[in-house]
């Protein structure tokens, strides 16, 4: 969990800030199997609003994925920015239940998770002219070149 104090801002002025720098491990959150995650870092911003206090940063994350051509592993860097919104009296509605707790403090750990998954990109590939893995032999073409590949190619004529 990775929590932060905004307790100073719940007596402020609208529109006063405070921020913190982030550095999260990111091993411990729920993601889906596709995604390991291993760190983020960046600089989260509140700011005091009329009845709520808005969180925004720019996070970068330290993942590893698996390419969808050749099912290799590789590491890549996803920056995105983190953007929500705590309400501070749970009397208010909420569609995400996001509220500053009885000690002042937000938690943003589900609002990481959720923005990384939102982040990370559709199709993963470990470099654009990743070739991908043989069909037939199931040979990972990055690496050697199969014997089959060119019996298919003749087979499919």
């Amino acid at each position: 969990m990775e929590k932060f104090s905004v307790k100073n801002l719940l007596l402020a002025e609208v529109g006063e800030r405070i921020s913190y720098p982030l550095k999260m491990n990111l091993s411990r959150l729920d993601l889906p199997d596709a995604i390991s995650a291993h760190s983020a870092e960046g600089k989260i911003t509140f700011t005091k609003l009329e009845d709520s206090i808005l969180a925004e940063g720019d996070i970068l994350a330290k993942v590893t994925l698996i390419c969808d051509r050749c099912l290799e592993n590789f590491e890549q860097i996803i920056n995105y920015k983190l953007n929500r919104e705590y309400l501070l009296s749970r009397k208010e509605k909420s569609e995400e239940d996001l509220f500053v707790d009885k000690y002042g403090d937000i938690e943003i750990s589900e609002a990481v998770r959720e923005d990384l998954i939102l982040a990370t990109p559709m199709k993963n590939l470990c470099h654009q002219n990743c070739l991908g893995i043989c069909p037939n032999c199931g040979e990972n073409l990055n690496n050697k070149k199969c014997k089959c590949s060119n019996n298919s190619k003749n087979k499919s004529k």
